[in-house]
């Protein structure tokens, strides 16, 4: 039984053997062979089954090789089914490649395999930013420390504030991108009005491709959030007393109504006012006008048709921070 040939002498043979004698055809390129790896090609497994598509009609066993970058030896062997699995793998970086063929030509491809079952060592907050009040996040900067065979692809964090919020954890957990750590500190508001924001801290540890972390590598940060300041109390709003009085005069062939409105206790603002005279079921036009009150008082003289012998009176008052909005009607007759 033939021994097996590694990748790179069987591709030398195959195109030796193709060129032929001196002034022959350039023989075709080798074709790629795609090659797939479970159940990664970066993994904490210690065994790995690698698979591709032999050709319909092979003219050959397919040659598999795997060599350590560094330290052991090459494995080599061949394949009828199309795939190979891999036992006792050794943390560390491998190249695997693969060699098939059929009548027309040779088919090869390789494939980079990284086995990693050591988690990533502490890693070193670099700083931390706190941003404006109501951003609801604070991003913090991590640096991974040491050498790393799989590369990091997560970074996961508790984060712990030492007076919670009545009815909040005291602690939230969470991940983030590793280059773009982002912690939220929503709905645990910093400096909530009458509850101190005291000391928050977070703790930031890694993941690798491989799926490796250990929280107990586990860098810590801290830092104290300003306390939003708090308001002024807003005093309730109080209902004023509103009073309208009215007289309805004759002179000569004209009348006039007085309508006085008073707002107490000292009370200013503006009082919209509306004057509708009235004789039995006549309705004349309305009068409006707004008046600002001044130390809780304000008169107003209008003129109505000759022949009023009432006037309905509508004040209204739009309220201010210290009281609410008011309305008051009356009637005045005509004195006599």
């Amino acid at each position: 039984m033939r021994a097996s040939l590694t990748v790179p002498a069987l591709a030398a043979l195959v195109l030796a053997a193709a060129a032929g004698p001196a002034g022959a055809q350039t023989p075709p390129a080798l074709r790629d062979l795609p090659i797939a790896v479970t159940p990664a090609a970066t993994t904490a497994a210690t065994s790995i089954t690698a698979s591709w598509t032999r050709p319909a009609a092979p003219t050959r066993d397919d040659d598999w090789q795997l060599c350590p970058t560094s330290g052991d030896p090459c494995r080599t062997g061949t394949s009828t089914s199309g795939a190979v699995t891999l036992d006792d793998l050794a943390e560390g970086r491998y190249r695997l490649r693969v060699s098939t063929e059929d009548a027309d030509g040779v088919s090869a491809g390789g494939r980079d395999v990284v086995v990693d079952r050591t988690a990533p060592t502490r890693p070193t907050i670099t700083n931390n930013v706190a941003l404006p009040p109501g951003t609801p996040y604070i991003r913090f900067a991590v640096v991974e420390e040491g050498e790393q065979l799989a590369p990091i692809v997560r970074a996961h964090w508790v984060r712990c504030m030492d007076v919670p919020l009545p009815g909040q954890p005291k602690c939230v957990e969470g991940s983030s991108a590793p280059d773009d750590v982002v912690v939220p500190v929503d709905p645990l508001r910093p400096g909530v009005c009458g509850w101190a924001s005291g000391l928050w801290s977070v703790a930031v540890w890694l993941e690798d491709a491989a799926g490796n972390a250990d929280r107990t590598q586990a860098a810590a940060s801290s830092l104290v959030l300003p306390a939003a300041s708090c308001p002024a109390p807003i005093p309730p709003r109080t209902s004023p007393r509103l009073r309208v009085a009215g007289t309805l005069t004759q002179d000569g062939t004209r009348r006039r109504a007085a309508v006085t409105v008073e707002l107490a206790p000292g009370v200013s603002g503006d009082v919209s006012l509306r004057v509708t005279p009235r004789r039995g079921r006549t309705t004349w036009k309305v009068r409006r006008a707004t008046r600002t009150i001044r130390d809780g008082r304000v008169t107003w003289s209008v003129r109505v048709p000759a022949r009023t012998t009432r006037v309905s009176v509508e004040a209204r008052y739009g309220g201010n921070a210290r009281f609410v909005a008011k309305t008051k009607r009356t009637g005045v007759r005509l004195s006599r």
